[in-house]
């Protein structure tokens, strides 16, 4: 009998593979379907990444790279994030962005942010700047902002700040400080 069939995890593996009901395409296609459609056009074009996130990363507002033509989350920040996921814990493809005011001007209010963070239904949630930290905070009516390294739970999932996450990617200092504040938004334990 294999490594494999015996249970036994193989070098380099560093989790199990998926077997929640998204990694069944045609349950996939329709979870999404639905995602979409409770989302609507508008909510959407404020999105980048899985409908069917683990992690949703929230922006205030767009920086260079948006600016600049790139989608959300397209630049170094972006880079920085997705390659972060799987020492939080995540899947490279279990992200989403929420971008609140896009390089057009067109912004994304409370209620419809209170309702991508509902229907998208993240595992955690972590706002990236200090607009994101206010909206999320308005948005979700919680108690008191969550600051860096101090998360605040929300219908038990946490809430995470970062301090101006594509601001500090310019030094190594900051690199590092960024780091620091994005750990804390690891994986949760599932609860079933």
């Amino acid at each position: 009998m294999s490594r494999a069939q015996q249970g036994t995890p193989l070098a380099g593996a560093s989790r199990p593979a998926r077997t929640d009901a998204t990694s069944d395409p045609w349950l996939r296609t329709c979870f999404e379907a639905s995602v979409r459609a409770q989302l609507g056009a508008s909510a959407r074009r404020h999105l980048a990444g899985s409908l069917l996130p683990a992690i949703l990363f929230v922006k205030g507002r767009a920086g260079s790279c948006e600016t600049a033509g790139g989608g959300i989350l397209s630049g170094p920040d972006g880079e920085a994030l997705v390659k972060a996921l799987p020492r939080l814990g995540f899947h490279p493809e279990e992200w989403c962005a929420c971008l609140l005011v896009l390089p057009d001007g067109s912004a994304l209010v409370d209620d419809d942010l209170v309702g991508v963070i509902g229907v998208l239904d993240p595992l955690v949630t972590v706002a990236l700047d200090g607009d994101a930290t206010l909206a999320v905070t308005r948005a979700l009516g919680l108690p008191r902002a969550p600051r860096p390294l101090a998360p605040v739970t929300h219908l038990a999932r946490p809430v995470v700040s970062v301090d101006g996450f594509e601001t500090m990617l310019s030094t190594q200092d900051g690199k590092r400080r960024a780091w620091e504040q994005l750990r804390v938004a690891r994986r949760p334990e599932e609860p079933f």
